[in-house]
C-alpha cells in the first residue's frame, strides 16, 4: 500500500504561511517565504510505501522524538540510532547528511572519542557535529539527531498522526509501530537469581501515548499488567512468545539479546515444571478432590514440597484456569510467620 504525501500537505506552516506544492515525477517540493520573507524549499518522497520500516520509524518518534520537532530524534543506542536514519533516506529519501549531531556525555567521558566513535557508527560527516556537554545524571552517551526545518514539522505532523491512527485500526500496522515504541521506550528486566525474564516495562509519561500503547498491545493480543511508576507492565511466558512471534525488539540488539537470553532460560524452567508433573490438568484434579488450597499447599499436594522457586510458575497456571472459568479465588489463609494473608483457590464450579 502507498499514500501521496502531496495530498496530506497542509495549507500553510503553524506560523500562518502559505505552503506551495510542486509535483516532480517521484518526488514532491515544498516552499514557503517566512514572516521575514525568507524563502525555504524541501524535497521528498512523494508516494511512500506503508512498509514495517514506515511504522517503526513513526513508533521510534512516538517513543524518542521531538514532537514539536518532528526531524528530530535522541537516543544512546547507536543500533536505534541508525535505524531512524535508515527510516529518513529510505522512506523519504532525507539524507542522513543534512542531520546537525549533538551528543552527551556522563562526567570523565573522552570527547573526542565518543565523536570518533559517534561519526564512525552513523556514517556521518565531522560537520554535521555542532557540540557536546557533560551532564552529571547520563551513565551513557546519549546522541541527539536533528533537522530544524518548518517544512519538515508541518508534513511530518500529518505523517505522525496518519501512522498512528492506521497503527490503531490494523494488527499488521500495530506490530511494527510497537517494534519502535519498545525500542526507544522499553525496558527489558531480569530475575536476579534465575536471570530468566521477569517483565518487559514501556515507559510513559504522556497519558496520550500510554493509552495509545495499551490498544497497539490489546490489538496484539498482549495482556500487560496495571500502571507503575509511569510504566505498562508485560509479564508471563504466553506474552513474551506473542513479543518473540511478532519480533517486538527486533530494532534495539541490546534489549533483543538481554530479552532472549532470558526467555530461553524461562522456557527451560517452565518445561523442567511440566517435567515434574506441575500441570493444569492435575491442579484441576486435586483441587476437586482436596477442596480450597493454597498455592504452597498445593505445590505440596503435587510433589510433595513446597519450594518456593515454583510458586510464581503454578500462580501463572491459576491465572490462566481462572480466566477460563475453570477456577476462582475464594478468600484468603492468614499466615503467622511472616505474618500474610495468601489467596485460597478452589474450583469455580464444584459439581463439575
Amino acid at each position: 500500500m502507498k499514500i501521496d504525501v502531496a495530498s496530506l500537505v497542509p495549507m500553510t506552516t503553524n506560523s500562518g504561511c502559505r505552503i506551495e506544492t510542486r509535483k516532480d515525477g517521484g518526488y514532491v517540493t515544498l516552499s514557503y517565504k517566512s514572516k521575514f520573507n525568507r524563502p525555504e524549499s524541501f524535497r521528498i518522497k512523494r508516494f511512500l510505501v506503508l512498509d514495517d520500516l514506515f511504522f517503526e520509524g513513526f513508533g521510534l518518534i512516538e517513543g524518542d522524538g521531538d514532537k514539536a520537532k518532528f526531524a528530530a530524534f535522541t537516543n544512546s543506542e547507536f543500533a536505534i540510532l541508525e535505524h531512524f536514519l535508515d527510516f529518513m533516506e529510505k522512506c523519504f529519501d532525507i539524507s542522513r547528511k543534512v542531520f546537525r549531531v549533538r551528543f552527551f556525555l556522563p562526567l570523565g567521558a573522552d570527547p573526542e572519542e565518543v565523536k570518533r566513535k559517534v561519526i564512525g557508527s552513523l556514517k556521518i560527516k565531522e560537520s554535521q557535529m555542532t557540540g557536546f556537554s557533560f551532564r552529571s545524571n547520563h551513565r551513557s552517551v546519549v546522541v541527539n539527531l536533528y533537522k530544524r526545518t518548518v517544512l519538515i514539522d508541518a508534513i511530518f505532523r500529518k505523517l505522525y498522526d496518519f501512522s498512528r491512527d492506521m497503527a490503531k485500526r490494523n494488527k499488521a500496522y500495530a506490530i511494527p509501530y510497537l517494534r519502535g515504541v519498545i525500542a526507544a521506550e522499553g525496558t527489558v528486566q531480569r530475575r536476579n537469581t534465575t536471570r530468566s525474564v521477569f517483565a518487559v516495562k514501556i515507559s510513559s509519561t504522556n497519558p496520550d501515548s500510554t493509552d495509545m500503547y495499551k490498544n497497539l498491545l490489546k490489538l496484539c493480543g498482549i495482556d500487560f499488567g496495571k500502571d507503575e511508576r509511569d510504566c505498562i507492565p508485560i509479564r508471563h511466558l504466553r506474552n513474551f512468545a506473542k513479543m518473540e512471534k511478532y519480533d517486538l525488539l527486533k530494532i534495539s540488539e541490546a534489549k533483543r539479546k538481554r530479552f532472549m537470553e532470558g526467555l530461553d532460560i524461562l522456557k527451560m524452567k517452565k518445561g523442567n515444571l511440566l517435567d515434574r508433573g506441575i500441570t493444569k490438568d492435575r491442579i484441576i484434579r486435586i483441587l476437586r478432590s482436596e477442596g480450597p488450597l493454597t498455592i504452597p499447599e498445593l505445590l505440596a499436594k503435587i510433589r510433595k514440597t513446597r519450594e518456593t522457586q515454583d510458586r510464581p510458575s503454578l500462580y501463572g497456571h491459576m491465572r490462566d484456569l481462572e480466566k477460563g472459568g475453570k477456577v476462582r479465588k475464594t478468600g484468603t489463609k492468614t499466615i503467622q510467620r511472616p505474618y500474610h494473608k495468601i489467596t485460597v483457590w478452589s474450583m469455580a464450579n464444584p459439581s463439575e
